[in-house]
């Protein structure tokens, strides 16, 4: 068995060698998100393993957390899309899109997943975090440029994920 991509971006059931579908795609698409949004990817470490680890036993730092100016629909989509099982995941980028799009619009809009009730304490990498020079600032303008590359990036994988 081959795994192909960064260790950053890849899934919790790719980290564990399991059967994977489009749904590892939203992960890894949420994954990058997440990173423009913080500036860095949600789980670091000294090795790829302890990475891979990271990906299936920790939840990210919250994104408000490293940057209060982050419109919390936003954050929503992130953790909406890295959830642990697939099945709490977006079904499709097709419906990730529809959200994305409606944080465009109304950067206001809050969404109400269910799958946002934890079940277990929540493991942050860590409680440290701050705003760094190196965290990104969210300006209007630039919030909607990296929406617009995130639609774009959504809008390329639909029929990718349809091919599959």
């Amino acid at each position: 068995d081959t795994a192909i991509g960064s260790v950053h971006y890849i899934s919790p059931e790719q980290a564990k060698g399991e059967f994977t579908d489009e749904k590892a795609d939203i992960y890894s698409v949420g994954v990058v998100l997440y990173e423009m949004l913080a500036g860095k990817v949600p789980f670091e470490a000294e090795s790829a393993v302890s990475v891979a680890l990271m990906q299936l036993q920790n939840n990210a730092k919250r994104l408000t957390e490293i940057n209060p100016d982050i419109p919390l629909g936003l954050e929503q989509i992130c953790i909406h899309a890295m959830q642990k099982d697939p099945k709490d995941r977006y079904q499709s980028a097709t419906e990730m899109l529809l959200d994305v799009e409606e944080v465009i619009n109304n950067p206001k809009t809050v969404f109400d997943y269910s799958c946002f009730v934890d079940k277990s304490p929540t493991k942050y990498i860590s409680d440290t975090d701050k705003i760094t020079a190196e965290t990104p600032v969210i300006t209007k303008s630039r919030l909607k440029k990296q929406l617009t590359v995130m639609k774009m990036r959504l809008s390329i994988m639909i029929p990718t994920i349809r091919k599959k």
